[in-house]
């Protein structure tokens, strides 16, 4: 017979609106001692909330007003601790203090990884208006910024066969200073440009989007 037991574990307030990807994290002996859960977390500050309201966006006067956010990282033990940790994954000032709407290579969902790619800031700013390549290992991460667009969420496609975690292009759809819009691609691994497609009309701003490949 299996049993199934249920647990609190308490961790610092926090907000955010999305969650990057989670795994067990394991000690030299290969046991599991926690979770590793990581989000875009914005220093338990509501304020985002307001500021994201259509009025203010469209009243932006130039100033520094996104929030502040970080790559969230929790430590949930499972060894019947009641207190969790919450800390910066890294230095938020690599991503300009915006982070939100990240995603990873599909392939490692629930596994440990490397790479994350999302939404950043290049201030000052009212929106995340930058794409940021996230390396969790390094503590580093790679901006790609053109002033007036605003991206969609990234998505990273990997390449068929690949071997290393990023290998792959990442895909956004950005909303152009002029009303014009274009799909972007940029090197997973370089974070370099790749090409744009123009598109023959305004693209509106997106917030989320997928990738279907083709059978």
């Amino acid at each position: 017979m299996l049993y199934a037991y249920v647990a609190s574990v308490e961790v610092p307030l926090f907000v955010t609106f999305h969650f990057i990807n989670a795994y067990e994290e394991k000690d030299g002996e290969g046991r599991i001692t926690g979770v590793i859960a990581d989000c875009c977390e914005h220093y338990a500050d509501t304020t985002i909330l307001d500021n994201l309201r259509l009025q203010n966006l469209r009243s932006w006067s130039g100033e520094d007003v996104l929030p502040d956010a970080r790559v969230g990282r929790f430590r949930i033990p499972l060894d019947g601790s009641e207190k969790g940790e919450l800390f910066a994954a890294l230095n938020p000032e690599e991503h300009g203090r915006g982070m939100d709407m990240c995603s990873i290579n599909p392939n490692f969902l629930g596994k440990q990884y490397r790479y994350a790619y999302a939404c950043g800031a290049q201030r000052p700013c009212n929106f995340p208006n930058t794409l940021t390549k996230i390396d969790l290992v390094d503590g580093k991460a790679k901006n790609w910024y053109d002033e007036g667009a605003v991206p969609s969420e990234p998505y990273f496609v990997a390449r068929p066969c690949a071997t290393e975690e990023d290998d792959g292009v990442v895909i956004s759809m950005i909303s152009d200073k002029n009303g014009e819009g274009y799909s972007l691609i940029l090197d997973g691994t370089t974070f370099e440009e790749i090409a744009r497609a123009k598109f023959p009309y305004g693209l509106p701003y997106g917030l989320h989007g997928c990738w279907v490949p083709k059978n």
